[in-house]
């Protein structure tokens, strides 16, 4: 199969090793072979990351024209200028698949707006580096209020918090505002993927996410029912699912995971690539045509 074109959304577990095989040789870390992972792909979306579900669907909104994400808010949803879906940066009308990787159930809300887990947790890592007491009020903050979705505790350590904050700190008035008006949800994922497919006019196949493993392997979800809910949503739906959390028990964490037993190691990559690629071409070619959109 020649030149599939394939929209990525999730993060850098399923970026990384997809994006690998397309670099130039001198770009290539050295000893990697990637000469077993299928050619004949490009990736043509989306340059930014996107963790939820509802992350995805807002991208495929503005690619669309149907909603635009204001410019002060790019660095909380992970993107930059040039990369900011809008309709003539749209890759929706040339996709042939797309797979999607979403990262947890739980979202964060701004004004409207789905922004990213990780700005989040890079302006609120300068937070708590001011002092021990914004350590402590800033994982409350995170963890017993937006995470856990408890409005009264989330408001109540924001007020707390932001006297404490220095106007001199890098991105205050972002980091000001994440601390007053962003909330937590955790919407419905099934709902979510039936949403994505219906706005979608070409196939799409679910890849599975592992938060973390064990040293002994073992994959961990967060949050822990993640994904149950995502791979039976899936096959209610009849999205293929392709799941790499078994290529990491075969090969054991010493031979395919980073210390922080979070990311593939460099010479893992072409394992993960090589499966997900023809993955991505068995729906591209399975599936039946669909009218596509202009977007």
């Amino acid at each position: 199969m020649a030149n599939v074109k394939m929209l990525i959304f999730g993060g850098c577990n399923v970026r990384a090793p997809l994006t690998g095989p397309l670099f130039p040789s001198w770009r290539r870390v050295p000893g990697v072979d990637w000469s077993g992972v299928p050619s004949g792909y490009r990736i043509i979306g989306t340059p930014f990351f996107t963790y939820t579900l509802n992350e995805m669907l807002q991208a495929v909104a503005c690619y669309r024209g149907e909603q635009s994400i204001p410019a002060d808010l790019y660095f909380l949803c992970n993107m930059k200028e040039h990369t900011a879906p809008t309709p003539a940066t749209s890759p929706l009308a040339r996709t042939d698949v797309a797979l999607v990787e979403p990262n947890t159930s739980h979202e964060i809300l701004l004004d409207g707006i789905y922004i990213n887990r990780r700005p989040v947790l890079q302006l609120l890592g300068r937070v708590t580096k001011i002092s021990r007491e914004t350590k402590s009020l800033g994982s409350r903050w995170f963890e017993k209020g937006l995470v856990a979705m408890n409005d009264e505790v989330r408001r109540a350590t924001a007020a707390e918090l932001i006297p404490m904050i220095p106007e001199t700190l890098p991105h205050y008035a972002l980091t000001r505002a994440v601390l007053e008006r962003a909330v937590g949800e955790k919407p419905s994922q099934r709902e979510g993927l039936e949403r994505l497919t219906a706005a979608l006019d070409f196939p799409i196949g679910v890849v599975t996410f592992t938060w973390a493993y064990m040293p002994d392997g073992r994959a961990l979800s967060w949050p822990s029912d993640f994904n149950r809910e995502i791979t039976s949503a899936a096959s209610d739906l009849n999205i293929p699912v392709y799941e790499p959390r078994h290529l990491v028990s075969q090969a054991g964490v010493a031979n395919s995971l980073e210390k922080d037993l979070r990311h593939y190691t460099n010479t893992f990559m072409p394992v993960v690539a090589k499966p997900i690629v023809e993955f991505a071409f068995e729906i591209a070619t399975s599936a039946q045509p669909r009218k596509r959109a202009v977007g």
